[in-house]
């Protein structure tokens, strides 16, 4: 039987619709308050029979419940963990770390403990090291505290040390490093944010770039590793390097809005940033913009895939196609 955390999310839930379609047993656990409905409007989108989804097995808890953790992993031979916290804002700092290193070192002791044969943990790029130069980063490039890093990015990183900690007392793991990730799901979550953005046709894209990666080969990668003899080692899952412009132009043009025409260059990213900081203190409201937000959307980083792409002959679906996807299911859900 095969156990998912994070089963509602943009990741998690592409996962789900491919594991639908073998022969195992799923096992999901969600948080209580979670909404499920998303799988139902992804089978309608990608044209899949509702009635596999009778498949999975829906089960309440926590990650930070060890008990219930138990409970959901006694008989279960595999464990996707694809449940974490993404956020830029320092006021979720604490939180973050909580689940995405803390959660992690539950589920990695309790599939020791019951003896789960193998676990596949999603991680993220935030979590493998910069490259020196123009170079693009790959799996061996060394991460260093010492380094600029988001509070995701150190919850990420520590929360792998959790998964190789407990691949030395013998779980059976495999780390994927996906870029960002672009495909349908819950509107402004995660990096579905991206084509929330475009939507309100601010007019501004950041001056970074980035690795990007569809949702689909992402969970294709994760059950192919998974399916394999390769055994405690990562990959980055990447699929293409593009300037942030170039991203926000696509989308824009599949959603059939304007296209950004002004650089947020950082002087002008900050002048917001005190604006929203003073919106925020006197309205008791989230700020809708951080210093975190400002710094990572200015970084210029590519990832490699040629580790991936050996080892299992994996070929990734086009950026451009990976937008259109997502950008029609988002045209017809907004």
């Amino acid at each position: 039987m095969i156990l998912v955390t994070g089963g509602t999310g943009l990741l998690g839930s592409h996962l789900l619709l491919q594991l639908i379609n073998t022969e195992e047993k799923i096992r999901v656990l969600k948080r209580k308050s979670s909404n499920i409905s998303i799988l139902n409007k992804l089978c309608a989108h990608y044209k899949i029979d509702e009635n596999l989804l009778n498949k999975i097995e829906w089960l309440d808890g926590d990650l930070m419940d060890v008990v219930r953790i138990k409970e959901v992993c006694t008989g279960i031979d595999t464990i996707y963990h694809c449940a974490a916290m993404v956020s830029f804002n320092p006021l979720d700092a604490k939180q973050m770390i909580k689940i995405n290193e803390g959660g992690t070192a539950n589920m990695v002791n309790i599939a020791n403990v019951v003896g789960v044969k193998r676990f596949c943990h999603v991680s993220s790029t935030a979590a493998i090291g910069k490259a020196k130069g123009n170079k693009e980063s790959n799996e061996s490039d060394p991460w260093s505290y010492d380094d600029y890093h988001s509070q995701y990015s150190i919850s990420k990183y520590n929360a792998e040390r959790e998964v190789k900690r407990a691949a030395e007392e013998g779980l059976n793991m495999v780390i994927v490093n996906p870029s960002i990730i672009i495909g349908p799901g819950v509107m402004g979550k995660s990096s579905s944010a991206i084509f929330s953005y475009a939507l309100k046709e601010m007019g501004f894209y950041s001056l970074g770039s980035n690795g990007f990666v569809d949702a689909r080969d992402v969970a294709k990668a994760m059950i192919k590793l998974t399916a394999s003899e390769i055994k405690n080692d990562r990959f980055l899952v990447t699929g293409e390097n593009q300037p942030f412009k170039n991203v926000f132009e696509k989308i824009s043009e599949v959603l059939r809005v304007k296209k950004p025409t002004k650089p947020a260059n950082p002087t002008l990213a900050n002048i917001v940033y005190w604006i929203e900081k003073i919106r925020s203190f006197l309205t008791g409201s989230r700020p809708l913009l951080t210093q975190e937000m400002i710094i990572s959307a200015n970084l210029k980083i590519s990832y490699s895939n040629i580790k991936l792409k050996n080892a299992i002959g994996f070929e990734f679906i086009p950026l451009e196609d990976s937008i259109k996807n997502a950008g029609e299911f988002y045209i017809q859900n907004v």
